[in-house]
């Protein structure tokens, strides 16, 4: 079995993991790995968070890639 390697990303909202996705992507690309599946998770804001800063706050998600070798 090809190796296999999980990254995951935060982000304010998905474009902005998508953007750190997208960077560590070449870098694992250009050593043979390939995506294999991803997944967002759009996150919640916490109690105190929704408190501090209002119903306007964005939310922290989470995009998670596997990448297979080969």
């Amino acid at each position: 079995m090809d190796p296999i390697v999980v990254r995951t990303y935060e982000g304010k909202g998905q474009a902005d993991a998508a953007k750190k996705f997208a960077a560590d992507a070449k870098v694992l690309g250009a050593q043979g790995y390939r995506v294999i599946s991803q997944s967002w998770d759009e996150g919640k804001r916490g109690v105190v968070g929704a408190a501090m800063f209002g119903v306007f706050a964005p939310k922290t998600g989470t995009l998670t890639v596997t990448y297979q070798l080969g």
